[in-house]
Formats: C-alpha cells, sequence, structure tokens
C-alpha cells in the first residue's frame, strides 16, 4: 500500500462526516506511525492537493465530495467485474469439453441506403468591407540625396 493511498485512509478513517475542515497533517502522522518518514507524508500531502484528490484547508485535509464519488463507482465497477469474470471462467471450462458444431453462415442481403446531405447555411459575414488601396501613382516618390562624407583627403586639402 502506497503512502498516499495510506493517508487517504486514514483522513476517511479519522475525518467527521460532513467536517469542513478535516484531518490535521498532525493526526496524519500520528495515524501512519513512524513507519512512513515525515518528508514522504509531506510530499504525498502535497502531491494528493495537486491532484486535487485532497483539499487542503489551512493546515487540515479532507476528501472531496467528488471523489468519495468516483472510488465508490470505481469500487463497484472492480466488483462486478470481478463477478463476471468469475462467471466466464465457469461457462468457458464447459465449452472446452464440447465439440464446437460446425455452422453455415446466413446469408446477407444489402439494403440500399439513402443518405440526406446535410444543408449549409451561410452566416452573415461580420468583415469590414474592403477599402481600396493606393496605386502606386499616388505614392510620392523620394530619391535619395548624396552624402557629403568628408575623406581625409579632402579634409587636409
Amino acid at each position: 500500500m502506497t503512502v498516499t493511498d495510506q493517508i487517504k485512509e486514514a483522513i476517511t478513517k479519522l475525518c467527521p462526516p460532513n467536517s469542513r475542515k478535516g484531518v490535521s497533517r498532525a493526526a496524519i502522522k500520528q495515524y501512519l506511525g513512524d513507519g512512513v518518514p515525515a518528508y514522504r507524508i509531506n510530499q504525498s500531502l502535497k502531491h494528493l492537493v495537486e491532484t486535487e484528490r485532497v483539499v487542503q484547508t489551512r493546515d487540515s485535509f479532507r476528501i472531496p465530495a467528488k471523489v468519495k464519488a468516483e472510488e465508490k463507482a470505481a469500487a463497484k465497477k472492480k466488483e462486478t467485474a470481478a463477478k463476471k469474470a468469475a462467471t466466464k471462467k465457469t461457462t468457458t471450462a464447459k465449452k472446452t469439453t464440447k465439440k464446437a458444431a460446425t455452422t453455415k453462415k446466413p446469408t446477407t442481403t444489402k439494403k440500399a441506403t439513402t443518405t440526406k446531405k446535410a444543408t449549409t447555411t451561410k452566416k452573415a459575414s461580420t468583415k469590414k468591407p474592403t477599402t481600396t488601396k493606393k496605386t502606386a501613382s499616388t505614392k510620392k516618390t523620394t530619391t535619395k540625396k548624396p552624402s557629403a562624407k568628408k575623406t581625409k583627403a579632402a579634409a587636409s586639402a
């Protein structure tokens, strides 16, 4: 059993029903005893809070109703799956002792299926109307003026 499972068990056993606060960290540590180191309990509590399997109220922890319902549903699924598996084992044992009878495959005829195409309705466009762009003839053309760079030779002359 992992530490997180032990912590959940401690919270469910120690927490009074319909409690808003939950179980304190010290009570959880006392319930688990000296077998589990404190740092491991703290890490597991932090992980449980981050994954929202436990709700923290100050320094107390409780299991939310949503998680309780999920755990009950999971437990029921496991029980029903175990029952189904047990019944399947007994039925398969009977089948192995008998020879399988050969059966003919029934002939099937395909029916013509008609499919309706979904009609699409166009929504009114919410885009702004396009504006006319300026043509090249309306743009101003600029010419670069040659820069007057002074060189050392020109400066000394």
